[in-house]
């Protein structure tokens, strides 16, 4: 048999089969579900109660798409946080799932020989999500005063955030954000992923592939080899990860 350096071409037909085939897709789905990690459920936020006919649940959302949450297989009434102001349309809402991501999209301008993205060097260190909104190269969306906003709004017990730990962010006391009910940790999963996740649909089983340090002074001063910081220093230990059960 010719091995890929011998013969490095793909057949298009077998890859047709392939890419994309309700059988890898399923596996690929139920990968991503798994890979979600309940960090903190506080007084059993999670999952959210199950809509019925005789009460309704109202979910207010923001980074994430309306119509997937709005889909009718979790029958939650979907609010579209991201479509106006979060003071005026949060209030109502039975509950609020936030999906917060971190991009370093000033960056490049700021500095145009960055080539390969990331943050400033002068900024490499300011993990602390408090502290992103005064850097030219870190962007939070939804950004920290519109999650405030939302968590005063709805009530910072039925708030759900979905951190996508691109980095080993701090959730740190200034940000206000430790305050969620619940709070996920994903790694890239789809909306509707986290949906089948707060629903309940799905049991969340994932597990930290590293631990979160509750200061950002901690994660400065680590050692590169240890795989974690001091138990007064740390957040969430690696390995960290509750379920419903």
């Amino acid at each position: 048999m010719l091995n890929s350096y011998e013969n490095p071409y793909v057949d298009p037909d077998h890859a047709d089969q392939l890419i994309g085939s309700p059988e890898l897709q399923e596996k690929a789905d139920l990968a991503q579900r798994k890979s979600i990690v309940l960090l903190q459920n506080q007084n059993k936020a999670l999952p959210l109660p199950t809509p019925t006919a005789e009460k309704s649940v109202s979910l207010y959302t923001m980074g994430m798409d309306a119509e997937v949450a709005g889909d009718g297989q979790w029958g939650f009434t979907v609010i579209d946080g991201d479509a106006g102001d979060v003071r005026l349309t949060a209030e109502s809402s039975d509950y609020a799932l936030i999906r917060v991501s971190v991009s370093n999209a000033g960056a490049l301008e700021a500095n145009p020989d960055l080539y390969f993205g990331g943050a400033l060097p002068s900024e490499l260190d300011v993990l602390a999500f408090s502290e992103m909104a005064g850097t030219s190269s870190w962007e939070m969306t939804p950004s920290l005063a519109d999650i405030q906003a939302v968590m005063n709004e709805v009530g910072a017990e039925k708030t759900i955030l979905s951190v996508y730990f691109r980095y080993p962010y701090v959730l740190d006391d200034a940000s206000g954000m430790k305050n969620a009910g619940g709070i996920l940790a994903t790694y890239g999963a789809t909306d509707a992923a986290v949906m089948d996740i707060v629903s309940g649909k799905f049991n969340p089983q994932g597990k930290l592939p590293i631990a979160l340090a509750n200061n950002a002074d901690a994660i400065k001063s680590q050692d590169s080899d240890e795989p974690g910081y001091p138990e007064n220093d740390t957040l969430f230990p690696f390995g960290h990860g509750l379920s419903y059960e």
